[in-house]
């Protein structure tokens, strides 16, 4: 009789394990790393993010980008600080007037020249209120989250963008602008969230940015709070051009309870979650 019992206790935790698991991955969001890493489309780009966004299975799908200033103080997406990797022009992007971006072309990681300008922050912002299953993650390179978080607010997209910040002062501050964005901070140990806790930040606006190596009591406290977790599965910086195995993703979304996966190819990784999800 206590062996019956216990295959059917056995048996019963499984489905429940298989249940929540399952409804776990349903609410992981993908982003993709400058849009994602596909060859035939500059990074950072429309016609990229038009292809992660159609092609992603996924109710929701985030774009990462990153927001430079020029020589004017106009807002553009380049990740470089120097303009020659991924545009026909050369230099600094922050010494580069409005007059010669406004002639550069985006080239591909082939080094292909395509018929795409480098985009203005505005017309990306144009291009999310366009995609309504969409969201931008702002990786803002330097301190312009003030003039960055007007251009969004004036578009009224303080919900559909999450900022990206790695300093607890940069944190700070983008939550001293806005009480209804969302905003991302750095946490890779107990020093890292004590900071944060500081300031007593909102935790419905905040997203904490873990890692394999962020404490387990950590993760369990930020869990507590009601705090969203993302990580970054680091593909192409790890010098592996491709998707990982379908259990790497499974695994690290599981192991870190995340809420958000940021990954050089959100496409596939959409689809495995999606499969699994069946």
């Amino acid at each position: 009789m206590n062996t019956a019992r216990n295959f059917i206790f056995l048996i019963t935790s499984i489905v429940l394990l298989f249940s929540s698991l399952k409804s776990f991955t349903q609410n992981l969001k993908i982003c993709g790393h400058r849009g994602g890493f596909y060859q035939n489309f500059p990074e950072n780009s429309a016609p990229l993010f038009d292809y992660t966004y159609q092609n992603a299975n996924s109710s929701l799908i985030i774009l990462e980008l990153d927001v430079r200033e020029s020589l004017n103080g106009s807002l553009f997406i380049l990740h470089d600080t120097t303009l020659e990797r991924t545009t026909t022009a050369t230099g600094l992007i922050k010494t580069s007037n409005d007059s010669l971006l406004s002639k550069t072309f985006l080239k591909n990681s082939l080094g292909n020249i395509s018929k795409t300008p480098l985009p203005t922050f505005n017309e990306m912002l144009v291009w999310l209120k366009n995609h309504p299953k969409a969201w931008l993650m702002l990786d803002v390179k330097g301190t312009s989250w003030k003039k960055v978080y007007d251009a969004v607010n004036l578009y009224k997209l303080d919900s559909r963008v999450l900022f990206l910040t790695f300093k607890p002062e940069d944190t700070k501050e983008v939550f001293q602008l806005s009480t209804t964005t969302n905003i991302s901070a750095l946490i890779r140990n107990e020093e890292d969230w004590k900071n944060i806790l500081a300031f007593q930040p909102d935790f419905k606006q905040l997203v904490a940015y873990v890692n394999p190596q962020t404490p387990v009591s950590v993760i369990a406290d930020l869990k507590a709070k009601g705090v969203r977790l993302m990580a970054d599965c680091n593909e192409n910086a790890k010098n592996h051009p491709k998707p990982f195995e379908s259990l790497f993703y499974q695994d690290l979304a599981q192991s870190l309870q995340l809420d958000i996966m940021i990954t050089d190819y959100p496409v596939e990784v959409s689809r495995i979650f999606a499969e699994k999800n069946k």
